[in-house]
């Protein structure tokens, strides 16, 4: 009967836990049939004499939770195919501010949709304005991050051109947006860290009692 109570509360703790994968749809400018236009899009890394772009937009999320993905159609251009980065930025001064939080991705060659799994935990706040973009780890890599073909538009805003001071951003308050889908963890599902030990613990009391019983019909 023991053996019985700690199984059957280890499988419902453990059920809790499989919801911790489940996720919402929070920012999402991706056409439903990814039909985004191949070459017409945001530069990424060297588009040329020697400029390293950074390119971001912006996205409110509409609802709050631990950010898990990122999906977004990059294609490969020229250079060093080497990883890139999908990075979360904070906002400032309606600007892109510091990294929050980075994705290492390998690029599809020629390109397609990039998914990056963002695993540290980082919270978004629903309503709260962040940032969304593409940095390139090689000098010599370029890169276009496809813009949307829903006509949606916004803040759009890169770094690293010749004109530009070093870290400093140009801004265009009316852009066309990027193809991007921004996915989260929904905090209800997530299980409290005592439900997942708990689960574990009962597991092992479980095996314990049922090696003990074992060795005691033997």
């Amino acid at each position: 009967m023991c053996i019985r109570l700690f199984r059957y509360f280890a499988i419902c703790a453990l059920c809790l836990t499989t919801h911790f994968a489940s996720a919402s749809i929070v920012y999402n400018t991706l056409s439903p049939v990814d039909s985004e236009a191949i070459g017409f899009g945001w530069f990424a890394g060297n588009p040329g004499n020697g400029a390293n772009y950074i390119t971001a937009d912006e996205f409110v999320p509409s609802q709050s939770g631990f950010i898990s993905r990122a999906y977004a159609p990059v294609w490969y251009v020229e250079g060093v195919a080497a990883p890139l980065q999908f990075q979360i930025r904070s906002d400032i001064s309606n600007g892109p501010g510091a990294v929050l939080d980075t994705s290492v991705v390998d690029p599809l060659v020629p390109g397609g949709l990039l998914t990056a799994e963002f695993l540290n935990g980082l919270w978004l706040e629903a309503g709260t304005k962040y940032w969304f973009s593409i940095a390139t780890t090689d000098a010599s890599t370029m890169l276009i991050w496809n813009i949307n073909s829903q006509g949606l538009r916004g803040a759009h805003s890169s770094t690293g051109a010749l004109f530009q001071g070093p870290g400093e951003w140009l801004t265009q308050a009316d852009a066309d947006l990027g193809a991007l889908r921004i996915d989260v963890r929904d905090p209800a599902t997530v299980p409290e860290p005592s439900v997942i030990w708990l689960a574990l613990i009962s597991l092992a009391l479980s095996n314990r009692l049922i090696r003990r019983r074992n060795g005691t019909d033997a």
